[in-house]
């Protein structure tokens, strides 16, 4: 839309909002996207469309049964379109009703969550939480919602899991994996953990190299984090090979 009247941009946000209501998320997609390309577009009338907008983006995009299904896209698109809308709403004068203000929040938080629970958002899945907390918490302090504050209790709960599973994985951890791939989290040091936990504890001999393993790889990792060529060496010599083994002949899948 080129250009449009107050009357005109008024009549798509009134639409707009009978989709938010209904849940027609698509329609509410494209008045929203109407309604951004208005010439003249007033701060407010921006951030309106801009909240509808990530909230249509937020369903649209979880709409698969499971979180390798999402949309991360439309995830960041939605976090992105959010935000705009609470800087704008922080600028104006008056500022709007605390409504819109936790509106956006909210929105905001649950992009934030389930991007967390994809598989792109797991080697940043604890910022990702402590975003969502914040947004949450944030969301609270403008408005008392019973689902909002039931949701940010679940989120914490899985920060508090993800934060001690990252614990017990640095002490009893691939160390040299570890440092030769940069995160406990990575595909190849899961592999190697799945092959200890499966494979080498399940022998006399297998347990007593995992017990040398961890009284020297200790001492070695700190050397091969800080060194770029020696994180290469170790990957390419030692860990590329055995990785090739254990996908080929052991048969232990990457992926969590």
């Amino acid at each position: 839309m080129s250009s449009a009247s107050g009357e005109q941009i008024q009549i798509l946000l009134d639409s707009a909002l009978d989709a938010e209501t209904l849940s027609q998320w698509p329609k509410l997609l494209k008045l929203c996207e109407q309604g951004l390309k208005a010439n003249g577009l007033e701060p407010y009338d921006e951030a309106l469309f801009r909240r509808l907008h990530a909230r249509a983006l937020v369903p649209l995009a979880t709409s698969g049964k499971k979180a390798n299904a999402y949309d991360i896209n439309l995830l960041r698109e939605a976090i992105d379109d959010a935000g705009k809308a609470i800087v704008i709403f922080s600028t104006l004068d008056p500022p709007p009703t605390s409504f819109l203000i936790a509106e956006a929040y909210d929105i905001s938080g649950g992009a934030l969550y389930a991007l967390s629970l994809t598989p792109d958002g797991r080697a940043q899945r604890s910022g990702l939480l402590v975003q969502a907390i914040e947004h949450f918490e944030k969301a609270l302090q403008y408005e008392e919602r019973a689902k909002t504050r039931k949701l940010l209790g679940r989120v914490k709960e899985h920060l508090d899991f993800v934060q001690r599973k990252q614990q017990d994985e640095k002490k009893t951890g691939c160390f040299i994996a570890t440092a030769a791939y940069g995160s406990p989290l990575a595909p190849e040091v899961v592999l190697l953990r799945r092959f200890r936990d499966r494979v080498l504890l399940k022998s006399r001999m297998g347990a007593v190299f995992v017990k040398l393993y961890y009284v020297t790889s200790p001492f070695l990792a700190p050397f091969i984090s800080k060194s770029a060529f020696l994180r290469v060496i170790t990957r390419q010599v030692l860990l590329r090979p055995l990785l090739r083994f254990l996908k080929g002949y052991i048969k232990i899948s990457m992926k969590p």
